[in-house]
């Protein structure tokens, strides 16, 4: 078995090209679902793409970290409130269809099955100091926490602090053992003290839009290229319109 990657301008584009391979016949080991009596590939989730990333770090493929990747894992913003909820599969990402134009699927939060947190128990983005040059790191008092005992979102984490965040733990659908085997990989790789982190603000969809309506967009693996500020990571704010890139698993 073999993992090779999609990059495409959208993630419909992406989910596109993954169809044609598997109907061609050189994606048959991704996996399939069935959805209302018709079965057809998917993306794998936020924790299978974890799971492939960690075999190929193992298999000397350590360039794979430097790759952000979208999955058929969701994040979804409830409107007018500071609620989301972590979907390890979601079928209005998987049933996409080509014509979407929009960054973001208008859906109904209430009726979604997954972990629900709350961006108002989150701490904010980390100050800078008095030079402005360096970032300041908020002093851990517990795991996923910083020292208002708030959940921390938006900046650099410890591997203590990600091994109890709660968005973390729900992505990886509790499965503590792959978070800390590839939690260990970034942290040996990148050789900082606070390499890992959750961003969870749709940045790149509007507030108005997120105010007025309830949203999905895909729950990516951000690669310790995406961004200087805050390392590898869970990108919780991709517009489905900028860009996706998915692993898909052949012969």
């Amino acid at each position: 078995m073999a993992i090779k990657i999609i990059s495409e301008d959208t993630y419909m584009q992406a989910l596109n090209v993954l169809q044609t391979a598997h109907a061609n016949g050189k994606a048959k080991l991704q996996p399939v679902i069935e959805i209302d009596g018709v079965t057809m590939v998917r993306p794998l989730t936020f924790k299978e793409t974890l799971q492939q990333i960690v075999i190929a770090y193992r298999s000397g493929n350590h360039s794979i970290l430097d790759n952000s990747f979208d999955t058929c894992s969701a994040i979804a913003y409830k409107a007018w409130t500071k609620e989301v909820k972590i979907i390890p599969l979601s079928e209005e990402l998987i049933t996409l269809g080509q014509d979407h134009g929009l960054g973001h699927i208008v859906t109904n939060f209430d009726g979604l099955k997954g972990t629900l947190l709350d961006r108002h128990a989150g701490g904010t983005a980390v100050p800078y100091d008095e030079t402005n040059l360096h970032r300041m790191t908020a002093q851990s008092i517990g795991p996923g926490k910083d020292y208002f005992g708030k959940t921390i979102y938006n900046t650099s984490l410890s591997m203590d602090q990600v091994m109890g965040h709660p968005a973390w733990l729900a992505a990886v659908e509790g499965d503590s053992k792959l978070l800390n085997d590839f939690s260990t990989i970034v942290f040996k790789k990148e050789k900082f003290n606070m390499a890992m982190s959750v961003r969870l603000s749709a940045f790149e969809v509007s507030e108005e839009i997120r105010a007025a309506n309830d949203i999905i967009i895909p729950l990516g693996i951000k690669g310790r290229y995406g961004s200087l500020d805050d390392g590898c990571g869970m990108n919780c704010s991709a517009n489905m319109n900028y860009g996706a890139t998915i692993l898909y698993m052949s012969k």
